[in-house]
């Protein structure tokens, strides 16, 4: 059974106990804020592919984008650094190829 968390002032969401204690990617804090990529590309005036680069690992945004992004996700810029961070991770927490 999971344990309510809140990850952003915006959202509270359903958490296993081994999702508790993990970081969140990207992808989930956008997932979090309900926002489709197109939203985040629109909001940080960056291409949809940019998102999709971002959230796999393949990029990093810049810093006037991380500004963006800490706005419209509603965390501090240290935990979106380290959603940056775990982005692109796989499961055992290794880079992914």
């Amino acid at each position: 059974m999971g344990t309510l968390v809140n990850l952003s002032y915006r959202n509270v969401v359903l958490l296993t106990n081994a999702e508790k204690y993990a970081m969140p990617t990207l992808k989930q804090l956008r997932e979090l804020a309900m926002l489709t990529p197109d939203e985040v590309a629109k909001a940080c005036g960056v291409t949809r592919q940019s998102v999709w680069k971002w959230e796999h690992g393949t990029a990093k945004p810049s810093i006037p984008v991380r500004r963006k992004l800490v706005e419209i996700f509603g965390v501090s810029s240290s935990e979106l650094i380290q959603a940056i961070e775990e982005s692109g991770k796989t499961p055992d927490g290794w880079a992914a190829a």
